[in-house]
């Protein structure tokens, strides 16, 4: 269950939760308002203070509403002629009863709602007279019917804050004429679109591109604020604008905080009056309306030029027009010469073109013959190509011819090379195979001690077999490299060579086996005795 709201006043019971919010905003707003205006009025200090709680209570007798109609236009409320003694208390129940002449009261309340009403019915006829639409009568204010008491101070302290708002009081806004827009426009213009107007001046004045239509939602997110208040802010008051706006100039800043620092910042210009943070955020159009207003009356931020400066400017007039004036002589003098320079630049044109109509002829009779040259190449070349296509053919068929032989060398240089490890191994084989008998006929010999030995014999009969041996495996190796050289007998000039290779082969193996022999001789002692 929602709690119940402390308004005194019966007549802001709500009716619905966002009216009433508006409602409520607006009241406290106007009764501070109301509080600046008769502040320095002796004979009112007894409304005070001012609240949104007894606002429409102060209102009820009609005297502090002739005060508020009169700060829109002076002297409009005769207010000597209001009864200034009407007992608040007594007009308490018209509140919540009928009209006066429906109800039973007592005579004190009875005269005191006569006197109020008489006081309301002065002001309302007053209220007419100052541009001020009234729709209302003395019975809303007695009964405080909130809706339309809100209207009529909103069109009065509407009327009061945007009366200086035009050209006649303030000449300066001249400046917020746009391009093509004549002085008349301009003066035509209803005072919130000049301040409308007045609003995106200083924006362009600031680089932005932020521009509003409104005081509503165009507002909420507070560029148009931060901006205006950074612009119009007076020179002595520069520093202290800045680092009010500091903590919210940055776009990533919560809302309610750039809020707040708007705030801030008209509070150091003496401008904080209407709105509040909730205001801005929720765009509520009448307060922010009379917000920029109030800013506009303290600190329109537009100067014309004094009399010096216009002064001044006049003598920068009439020096710019003799300047003017030179420039129109210098400007006679390059035309003239700019006149010659266009002949001498026809005639270097028409040369120009001569030259390039021969140039172009020149071209095209040695286009043709260069290019019968190139035909002419490319011919020779393709005849050259061909020829050339035929030699890579044979060089390449040769090539190839060279190729299997020199596989067919190298095999056949392999098989050598094998058949000559196999005979030497044969031969090492023998050598131990003839040192091995040697010995084991040696041994018999020391063991028989019976004949004489005969120290030619053995050797002569290992030499023999060896020679034999050896004379076999020379017939062999030349067998098999005529065997090979017949295999390649279609290569005329490699026979040659393999026939002497194997010759010197034959008589290398021949003489290794000699000299491995005679390495290791075979010696038997003539004579010798078995010991």
């Amino acid at each position: 269950m929602s709690q119940p709201h402390q308004y005194q006043d019966v007549s802001l019971a709500p009716v619905a939760r966002k009216q009433e919010d508006v409602e409520r905003e607006e009241a406290d707003a106007f009764a501070e308002h109301v509080s600046n205006l008769i502040a320095d009025a002796p004979e009112l200090s007894c409304y005070l203070p001012v609240t949104g709680e007894n606002l429409f209570t102060r209102l009820q007798d009609g005297v502090l509403l002739g005060a508020i109609i009169n700060s829109v236009k002076a002297n409009s409320v005769p207010l000597g002629k209001l009864n200034h003694n009407i007992n608040p208390a007594h007009l308490a129940t018209a509140a919540t009863s009928g009209p006066a002449t429906e109800e039973k009261h007592s005579q004190e309340q009875t005269k005191a709602i006569f006197e109020a009403t008489n006081n309301l019915n002065i002001c309302l006829a007053a209220a007419k007279h100052v541009a001020v639409v009234v729709n209302i009568g003395s019975d809303d204010f007695l009964r405080k019917r909130v809706d339309l008491v809100l209207g009529l101070l909103w069109q009065l302290i509407r009327a009061h804050l945007m009366s200086d708002i035009n050209v006649p009081t303030h000449p300066e806004l001249i400046r917020l004429l746009l391009p093509g827009e004549s002085l008349k426009e301009l003066i035509a213009l209803s005072q919130e679109q000049l301040l409308v107007r007045w609003v995106n001046y200083h924006m362009i004045r600031a680089g932005s591109s932020k521009r509003i239509t409104n005081f509503g939602q165009d507002i909420t997110d507070c560029d148009a604020y931060v901006i205006l208040l950074s612009q119009i802010r007076p020179w002595d008051k520069e520093i202290e604008v800045r680092d009010a706006l500091l903590p919210g100039i940055s776009s990533l800043a919560a809302p309610e905080l750039r809020a707040a620092c708007v705030l801030a910042a008209a509070e150091k210009l003496n401008s904080r009056k209407f709105v509040r943070v909730a205001n801005i955020l929720a765009g509520h159009s009448r307060l922010n309306l009379l917000f920029v207003a109030g800013l506009f009356s303290r600190h329109i931020g537009i100067h014309l030029p004094s009399e010096d400066d216009a002064r001044e400017m006049v003598k920068r007039t009439g020096k710019l027009e003799a300047d003017c004036a030179s420039y129109r002589a210098r400007i006679v003098e390059l035309e003239k010469t700019v006149s010659a320079l266009t002949a001498d630049n026809e005639r270097q044109r028409a040369d120009h073109e001569a030259s390039l109509r021969a140039f172009d002829e020149q071209f095209q009779s040695e286009s043709k013959a260069f290019q019968k040259s190139v035909d002419d190449l490319r011919a020779a070349r393709d005849a050259d190509g061909a020829t050339f296509s035929d030699r890579v053919v044979a060089m390449e068929a040769r090539f190839g011819a060279l190729m299997d032989d020199r596989t067919k060398a190298v095999e056949s240089q392999q098989r050598l090379n094998s058949f000559v490890y196999g005979k030497l191994c044969e031969v090492r084989d023998l050598i131990k195979k003839q040192n091995a008998e040697s010995k084991r006929d040696i041994a018999q010999l020391e063991d028989d001690n019976a004949t004489p030995v005969n120290d030619e014999a053995p050797e002569e009969k290992i030499d023999a077999a060896v020679d034999e041996q050896l004379t076999g495996l020379s017939q062999d190796l030349k067998k098999y490299v005529a065997e090979l050289l017949d295999e390649n007998r279609s290569l005329n000039v490699r026979l040659r060579q393999h026939e002497q290779i194997s010759n010197i082969l034959g008589d290398k193996i021949k003489g290794y086996s000699e000299a491995q022999i005679k390495a290791n001789p075979i010696k038997i002692k003539k004579g010798a005795a078995v010991k």
